[in-house]
């Protein structure tokens, strides 16, 4: 009786040390398939953020295409478009490599730790290109807005010189009523102009046909209301051809350095810059004729 009692415990004994190396087998394999998951988890959070990203860069890229279209602009713009296609077209590759891989690899901790390293790898790589062509859509909208305001601001300081000019003219309830039709335009032009890029990209995709080519036709449109206003200060002898160029000029100058006030020969020599085929006594004589007809101000220091 002893005996079989002995032998039953010994039994018992060696299915103890079996189980308690399954259980540590598992408890290996458990492990094993947790740091799996962890890194399946990261690298589909990493995939999505760049889905994401990737997708939104498009969405904006497509507007702008249209945004732009016809002019010199679009060509940046298609350019971005490029490297977009050329993104995805990596990631699809990239995409149908790993699963012709997965389909043969026998995973250890080694292939494991590899795959992680070779998808976050090409992945962060993607994010910070995309994020480099998020910048760079970002500085083409910033910039060619600061070109529509400048035009803009030349636009309503000359017609708003223009308005205080006519009040002496006999014919200055006609006159006014043309300019004040001109400062509607342009109040027009500045509600409807996006003037941040989240204006551009809240514009709806069934809309934005009616958006193809706007930056263009605004440049246009301001152009024209500076032709017509200097057409009108000239028939109207407000002011001669020569005196409106040079007073356009001045204008983008006190704008550009953020100053009402400039001494003569500071506005003399960025004058200069910004008219190299027109002399410095001519742009003297100009600046004279237009602080005589009221429309800047010369001051004489003497020291």
């Amino acid at each position: 009786m002893k005996l079989m009692e002995d032998e039953e415990i010994e039994r018992l004994e060696v299915l103890k040390d079996l189980l308690n190396r399954k259980i540590s087998y598992m408890m290996r394999e458990k492990q094993r398939l947790d740091r799996l998951t962890d890194i399946v988890k990261k690298i589909n959070e990493k995939e999505v953020a760049f889905v994401e990203l990737l997708s939104k860069l498009k969405r904006l890229n497509e507007k702008m295409l249209s945004y732009f279209d016809g002019s010199d602009i679009s060509k940046e713009v298609q350019r971005i478009e490029q490297y977009i296609q050329q993104v995805m077209s990596d990631y699809e590759q990239r995409c149908s490599n790993i699963g012709e891989e997965l389909a043969k690899t026998k995973f250890d901790d080694e292939v494991i730790d590899k795959y992680y390293s070779d998808v976050s790898s090409f992945l962060d790589a993607k994010i910070k290109l995309v994020n480099n062509l998020s910048e760079l859509q970002r500085k083409i909208l910033d910039e060619s807005i600061v070109k529509v305001k400048d035009e803009l601001v030349i636009a309503g300081r000359l017609m708003s010189a223009l308005i205080k000019r006519v009040e002496s003219s006999s014919k200055r309830d006609e006159l006014r009523k043309f300019l004040i039709s001109i400062q509607a335009q342009i109040e027009g032009i500045k509600s409807e102009f996006p003037l941040k890029i989240e204006d551009l990209e809240k514009i709806h995709e069934k809309t934005l046909e009616s958006f193809k080519g706007l930056y263009e036709r605004t440049r246009n449109d301001i152009l024209s209301l500076r032709r017509e206003l200097r057409r009108f200060a000239v028939e109207n002898e407000l002011v001669e051809k020569d005196e409106v160029t040079v007073l356009e000029a001045l204008y983008m100058i006190a704008h550009e350095v953020n100053r009402e006030r400039l001494e003569l020969g500071e506005a003399l020599e960025l004058l200069g810059r910004k008219m190299p085929e027109t002399s410095n006594e001519k742009i003297q004589d100009v600046l004279l004729s237009l602080s005589k007809k009221g429309f800047l101000t010369l001051t004489l220091t003497v020291k």
